[in-house]
């Protein structure tokens, strides 16, 4: 009678709880987990990557403001040099040098689109 009394009480939590062995299903859920997990990380690897481009594009669109106020700047002096009150060889070497100045700060330091799968 000990024996069969000792049997139930080993075998009553594998019955409520069920077998120790893992499910049929347990194997599908660690593969979607996994799956899931390498998502998030891609995921927050994407963000910081647009977070990085939109510090680089911000940074781009002060310098173009910058470079607009100086060739603000160059027009204002050239007007002042004469350049609208007549030919003035020096006005307009002012004006050319703003306008030089203004095109090459657009074009340096544009920020490029990373080929998709380079990392």
């Amino acid at each position: 009678m000990k024996h069969a009394s000792l049997g139930a009480l080993v075998a009553t939590p594998l019955l409520l709880t069920g077998p120790l062995a893992p499910q049929a299903g347990d194997d599908d859920l660690r593969a979607e987990l996994t799956a899931q997990t390498q998502r998030i990380d891609d995921l927050e690897r994407d963000l910081v990557e647009a977070r990085d481009l939109l510090d680089l594009v911000m940074g781009h669109m002060q310098d173009q403001a910058d470079a607009a106020k100086d060739l603000e700047a160059s027009l204002r002096s050239s007007e002042d040099l004469g350049f609208t009150a007549g030919i003035n060889p020096k006005s307009r070497e002012v004006l050319l040098s703003g306008w030089r100045g203004y095109l090459s700060t657009q074009q340096a330091g544009v920020p490029k689109k990373q080929a998709k799968g380079k990392e």
